[in-house]
């Protein structure tokens, strides 16, 4: 029995996060005052970090009982998980509508984080949805052989810290949220097969 192991690194088509690295001090309020969602912004701080983990993700048998090589199609759907977390009044008061924010896709340092193309909402509820990239391959098997074929989905488990700058358009005061953010992010794709002869 033959038996290969591939991971193979995705292709991830994101953009970039701007940064807010100055936090102002809100300004005077008043009861007619509306703040809109301005910028968000993620950097890795105490009690933060990043781990990896493993979700499986597809199995299946595929058998060539033929004369001729056959071809087996991999199409998973990855998926990304977002949860925001606040316990402060503000964040009720100010997430009365709906905001849609995007999230890290990536991140190389503390501060340098790459957004991904999907949004998901600001709240506190666990969201998940297909992450915005493809992954498919192919894997050729030969005539007169069973194929069994394992992957599971390689992510960052991360918890950040978050600033969320809402803004009043006519007066300029501003109000930062600041929160911690838990997200799986996925990385790559661990893929186990096993070739068997038939005869």
């Amino acid at each position: 029995m033959k038996k290969v192991i591939l991971i193979i690194t995705l292709a991830i088509y994101c953009i970039s996060c701007s940064k807010n690295d100055t936090i102002s001090n809100d300004a005077d309020e008043n009861n007619n005052d509306v703040f809109k969602f301005e910028s968000i912004h993620f950097s890795i701080e105490d009690g933060d970090g990043i781990t990896t983990d493993t979700i499986p993700l597809h199995q299946a048998t595929y058998t060539n009982n033929t004369s001729e090589k056959g071809t087996y199609l991999f199409h998973p759907v990855l998926r990304e998980y977002s949860l925001f977390k606040n316990d402060s009044a503000s964040f009720s008061d100010l997430i009365k509508d709906s905001v849609a924010v995007s999230i890290p896709s990536d991140i190389f340092s503390s501060d340098n984080f790459f957004l991904s193309n999907n949004t998901v909402l600001l709240c506190d509820t666990l969201t998940s949805q297909p992450a915005p990239y493809i992954a498919e391959d192919s894997v050729f098997v030969q005539a007169h052989t069973e194929m069994t074929f394992k992957a599971s989905q390689i992510n960052k488990a991360v918890t950040a810290t978050y600033y969320a700058v809402f803004k009043d358009s006519a007066s300029g005061a501003e109000k930062i949220i600041r929160g911690k953010w838990e997200g799986i992010i996925p990385f790559s794709i661990q893929k186990e097969i096993n070739f068997k002869p038939l005869k």
